[in-house]
């Protein structure tokens, strides 16, 4: 079709002026240009797979073309789309499983709670100082050692006595200040923080002070991959860290006797800054960790309205410890929030308010084993149904989790690692045998048009929909402008897909074709021109609501979108 289109542009073009030749002979490739990007652009709306996306890009996404010369409107009547799409496409594949008489299940997983190895292991920012002050007058001569030092230092973790540390992340800042008319040569070493076998040590030379400013020198190192055994020098201490630091006369000084007054001093301070562990052993102590709040749950979190009636939900309310540590976890409520519509429901179940205890995870070389406690809510114990059917984007939770709840059973050798931790997960099964009453689903998507593709004046979508599922879909797309306020909307009244017929059993017979025509005046143009993002809602209504459907892998519905467009064509 686009051949004869073509054909019919040129003859019209020489009709008038036969001097408009080279436009004429540039024809064919802008059309192939034009060609190729709607035919790009619907691979890629078909990835998408929504039809509310494909009718958007049919709308928008008009393409680029590079004529010169004087300006005609042409008319093209053109097909876009053939496509057809699933519930596979509806929904991702991840969240499907299906069922041996090809019914449909959903699935899914979402963490609810998570007490995190860096809330249980927290290392705060900590500075330790090392001063050196002279009590009397001195004289040193070039690579005297004015300071060589052996000290220990322990931290305060509030809580947790830490053996043995990998760091994953953070810095160890060092500020040096010399107060010794001439420089000095600081080493300074962590013996027991070991990175490839090989120590924390570093070598800074350290300017002398002058008249009466002192010689400053200031670095930041990072710490990740460091191992530090946190033991002492004997071996059976906790969060503490060995320090070998030397201060040296420059040995290239010309100076002699070089004199070092009362009050005189070398000061090192080193800053630990935002250390997160990679892995930590020691004991973590024993302390209890409250949380009420909030998370998010993303399964429905594009349905905007309306109601769902499900048949069935079996779900596993899941407690992972991944701590080497023994444990207690008590779940005081948990509450299905639909944010669209206030409402909330509150889970019923023994489980609720109940201590859990949880032993400690399992080490093997470096591959945590956690232990797992999972309870099992159905229709029968539960009232689990209606607080899936409240279609919930937040589930607000209030948690009680204890380490270490019998004191230190493990002698010192608790273990995490980053990543690690105790989460409570709800882990679902939902068949979809259900009824939707005006289920309405709702988007937002960006888009862009820029000057050169602004050719189109007007534009006829026709809709061809062969339904093959057994519920009706109505479709609204509307132009939003900065402020997200509708300005204006791209669908006629009439804009809904009729279900299929379904036989006795409610399940499909045959698909049912419906037509839609969808005009775009120059006015819905301009404003698709002038604003950049489209809102979209689509409402779905099954047959005979509130009876229950099994929804079915096989049912698809085919689109064909042929277009009408009004282009200014420059030639």
């Amino acid at each position: 079709m686009i051949d004869a289109i073509i054909q019919e542009i040129k003859n019209f073009l020489l009709l008038i002026n036969p001097s408009y030749i080279n436009a004429v002979a540039n024809l064919q490739n802008d059309f192939i240009i034009v060609n190729k990007c709607i035919l790009g652009t619907f691979t890629y709306v078909k990835k998408k797979s929504t039809f509310l996306i494909i009718v958007l890009f049919a709308l928008v996404y008009a393409c680029r073309k590079e004529f010169g010369g004087p300006r005609w409107d042409t008319n093209i009547l053109a097909p876009i789309l053939h496509t057809n799409f699933g519930i596979n496409n509806l929904i991702a594949d991840s969240l499907l499983d299906i069922n041996n008489d090809q019914s449909v299940t959903l699935v899914f997983d979402n963490t609810v709670f998570n007490l995190t190895a860096d809330t249980i292991v927290k290392i705060p920012d900590t500075t330790l100082s090392y001063v050196y002050t002279t009590p009397i007058t001195l004289n040193y001569n070039p690579g005297d050692y004015v300071i060589n030092s052996v000290s220990q230092s322990t931290f305060n973790f509030n809580g947790p006595e830490l053996r043995r540390a990998t760091i994953r992340s953070g810095y160890i800042n060092v500020f040096i200040k010399n107060e010794i008319r001439e420089k000095v040569i600081v080493i300074y070493q962590l013996p027991d923080a070991e990175k490839n076998s090989v120590p924390f040590s570093k070598t800074f030379i350290v300017p002398a002070k002058v008249g009466n400013t002192p010689g400053t020198f200031t670095d930041t190192f990072n710490l990740n991959g460091y191992e530090i055994d946190m033991r002492g020098q004997m071996g059976s201490s906790f969060n503490t860290l060995r320090t070998n630091y030397s201060a040296q006369i420059d040995p290239a000084s010309t100076q002699s006797n070089i004199q070092v007054l009362p009050g005189d001093s070398v000061a090192l301070y080193n800053s630990f800054i935002d250390v997160i562990p990679q892995y930590a052993q020691g004991y973590f102590g024993t302390g209890t960790y409250s949380y009420s709040d909030t998370s998010a749950f993303d399964v429905f979190a594009n349905i905007v309205g309306g109601s769902l009636l499900l048949d069935s939900v079996r779900m596993n309310l899941q407690i992972d410890n991944s701590v080497g540590a023994d444990a207690k976890v008590k779940i005081n409520g948990l509450t299905s929030i639909n944010t669209y519509n206030n409402s909330s429901v509150s889970l019923t179940n023994p489980v609720i308010g109940s201590s859990i205890n949880i032993t400690r995870a399992f080490d093997a070389n470096g591959t945590v084993v956690p232990t797992i406690y999972s309870f099992f809510l159905d229709n029968g114990n539960s009232n689990i149904k209606n607080l899936v059917e409240n279609l919930p984007n937040k589930i607000g939770y209030s948690i009680d989790a204890e380490i270490n709840p019998l004191g230190n059973v493990s002698g010192g050798h608790d273990f995490i690692y980053y990543g690690g931790g105790i989460k409570v997960n709800l882990n679902a099964e939902v068949p979809l045998y259900l009824a939707a009453g005006n289920l309405t689903f709702a988007d937002t998507i960006a888009y862009d048009i820029s000057v050169d593709d602004q050719d189109v004046d007007n534009a006829t979508l026709t809709v061809y929909a062969e339904n093959g599922f057994p519920f009706e879909a109505r479709i609204r797309l509307f132009i939003l402008n900065d402020n997200n306020l509708i300005v204006d909307s791209l669908m006629p009244l009439i804009n809904t897909i009729d279900n299929a017929p379904v036989n006795s059993s409610y399940i499909v017979t045959q698909p049912k074709l419906t037509k839609l025509v969808i005009p775009i005046n120059a006015q819905k143009m301009q404003n698709l021109y002038n604003y950049k993002k489209i809102y979209i809602r689509i409402s779905f209504n099954t047959v005979d609501y509130p009876q229950l459907i099994k929804i079915y892998e096989y049912y698809k519905i085919d689109v064909k979108l042929v277009g009408d467009f009004f282009y200014n064509v420059n030639h």
